[in-house]
């Protein structure tokens, strides 16, 4: 992908904005935008485009509000073209992957694309548990404070079931079949 990319930006101008503050590291988030040298055309958002063509999905990062609604609607065109990551066999081989080496997948981020089996509750958690993708079917554990935001947000997951998910997780060392989501960001219907 890399080369593609590199390719793809020989002779255009490359500019860039921050997104946020500098983490931890010092290293600032950035926007990046291209345009051809002598072209009329506005700037090209370069993360808008690799989502929408499935290259990569989109991340939330919670001081993102408004960049993530735009990169949403961009992915939200690759998933229903189901183009590059967003492609049946291509989230199948990832879950086999996962599934294989869950050692050294641990820590990593991971977007599926699932259909809600069932959801259901036990003890303080809501457990959606997803259609079997691969061997053990997966499932997320919602917590009351993070139910309560996504309701807040207009989701009741009590009505997902029979519909496709898109998941955004950090594998754990269990691999896929118990999940946990960072924020109601990271677990949406897909329309």
């Amino acid at each position: 992908m890399a080369a593609r990319i590199a390719e793809a930006l020989a002779g255009q101008q490359v500019s860039w904005k921050p997104a946020a503050g500098p983490d931890r590291w010092g290293r600032v988030p950035a926007h990046l935008f291209i345009r051809e040298p002598d072209g009329d055309l506005a700037p090209f958002w370069l993360q808008a485009g690799l989502v929408e063509a499935g290259l990569v999905p989109a991340w939330p990062e919670p001081e993102q509000a408004e960049c993530w609604a735009a990169l949403l609607r961009h992915e939200a065109l690759a998933i229903r073209a189901r183009r590059g990551h967003w492609a049946p066999r291509a989230q199948a081989q990832r879950h086999r992957a996962a599934e294989a080496k869950r050692e050294s997948h641990a820590g990593r981020r991971m977007v599926a694309l699932w259909r809600v089996r069932s959801v259901r509750t036990w003890r303080n958690l809501v457990f959606v548990n997803f259609a079997p993708s691969f061997r053990g079917a997966p499932s997320v554990g919602l917590t009351a404070r993070q139910l309560s935001r996504l309701r807040d947000s207009g989701q009741d997951p009590a009505g997902w079931a029979g519909k496709r998910v898109v998941v955004r997780f950090i594998v754990g060392s269990g691999g896929l079949s118990r999940l946990r989501v960072e924020t109601p960001w990271h677990i949406a219907p897909v329309e």
